[in-house]
């Protein structure tokens, strides 16, 4: 007969150990912000990767798959990725089957040049190493244009306090960067949102936070929320006459390629030393070139969301970010991040995604009828009732043992 406290331990061993390795794997990435996420077309999941908590001076470089239809994060184990970094350039490349990152901002090295290529077909990471490259930085805007089959990148900030206006294009046949040297450029800033307008076959940017220095060595800045689009065939940049919401910067951007609409959401601008953070979602219809904000209620006032648009699904994915609460006692912002996950469904209505461990909030009107539920797990009182039965059986036996 089996030793009924040997049996005991035994289950709560491994309902403890089931238990930690659900709780592992629950949660998804850590709370963060400026991570580079991108929906992968091929597998027709969100990948994301890195990120920080710039207050604790902490970086990330690991590797995130998400499922919508699941709502389970996955962290992937890639053999060599790359350095840990905040807010590197990032772009899907449909017809490499491949994610690709640019530079980003890492202390002490601050910005960064490097770039590589994530296969999604083998989920490893391979440095590229092209011939030329752009100056380092980081907070750019890049998109693929799958038409001409080549990386735009524009601006972004620099070592110094002064960002780029410069434009480059990356060519995957000669592995080189190309400056290019359009008449006229938007100015130099960083924060910017930047894709590509699949519907209408050209790059798309929504202004971030402008600084020029002029020649008589007077600084000025702002944010002027303009849209921009950049023909890569005739290098030319050319703004776009709409009514655009207020200016600010390090907002989320998607694109949707179903209605052809960009979506932002959130961002911050600074008035005199304080930061004004937003929590509005606002839609560019491509077609009817008009600017609209959702009525809807969504995530809390945040920035530096990575947010991209899920084909399979018709949803667009929000994880994290951050809000500013104060002033750090040594200095600079005191922020609070967020490792959260929201969806935005076609008709423009937010969900907050349920953790897998947390019991689901109730369901409200404004949630669009067959979002996935989760069943939520009870760890402790799974091992509770597991023991539970496995004395009562044990009791009932002994007590069938002694009646022989």
């Amino acid at each position: 007969m089996v030793n009924p406290l040997f049996l005991i331990c035994f289950i709560f061993v491994a309902s403890m150990q089931l238990s930690e390795g659900a709780a592992a794997g629950a949660y998804g990435p850590t709370e963060r912000y400026g991570s580079a996420m991108v929906y992968d077309e091929t597998n027709n999941r969100v990948i994301l990767f890195g990120g920080s908590e710039w207050d604790e001076d902490t970086f990330y470089d690991d590797t995130w798959t998400y499922d919508y239809k699941s709502n389970i994060w996955e962290k992937l184990e890639t053999p060599a990725p790359p350095p840990a970094r905040f807010n590197p350039g990032v772009a899907y490349v449909e017809d490499q089957q491949a994610i690709i990152i640019f530079g980003g901002y890492k202390t002490p090295d601050r910005h960064l040049n490097d770039m590589w290529l994530f296969d999604v077909m083998t989920d490893t990471w391979t440095e590229l190493k092209p011939l030329n490259s752009p100056h380092a930085r980081g907070n750019m805007g890049m998109a693929y244009d799958s038409e001409n089959k080549v990386l735009i990148l524009f601006g972004g900030s620099s070592n110094s306090e002064y960002p780029y206006s410069d434009t480059w294009v990356y060519s995957f046949e000669s592995n080189s960067w190309t400056e290019m040297h359009p008449a006229v450029s938007p100015r130099p800033q960083y924060g910017v949102g930047m894709m590509y307008d699949s519907l209408n076959k050209r790059i798309l940017l929504l202004e971030g936070h402008w600084v020029i220095r002029e020649q008589s060595g007077r600084v000025s800045d702002g944010y002027g929320g303009g849209l921009y689009t950049y023909d890569y065939s005739n290098d030319t940049w050319k703004r776009i006459e709409c009514q655009a919401p207020s200016g600010r910067y390090w907002y989320s951007t998607a694109y949707d390629s179903e209605y052809g609409r960009m979506i932002i959401f959130g961002g911050i601008r600074w008035f005199s030393g304080y930061g004004n953070l937003y929590d509005e979602t606002w839609i560019y219809d491509s077609i009817e070139n008009t600017w609209t904000r959702s009525s809807y209620k969504g995530p809390e006032k945040r920035y530096i969301s990575p947010m991209v648009y899920d084909q399979a699904n018709n949803v667009t994915v929000l994880f994290g970010g951050a809000d500013v609460i104060g002033e750090a006692p040594g200095g600079g912002d005191l922020r609070k991040y967020y490792q959260d996950t929201w969806v935005l469904n076609e008709t423009l209505q937010w969900n907050k995604m349920a953790s897998p461990m947390a019991a689901p909030s109730p369901t409200s009107d404004a949630e669009q009828e067959g979002t996935p539920s989760n069943i939520p797990a009870y760890p402790v009182l799974s091992t509770i009732i597991g023991l539970g039965a496995a004395f009562a059986y044990l009791v009932k036996k002994g007590d069938r043992d002694n009646l022989r």
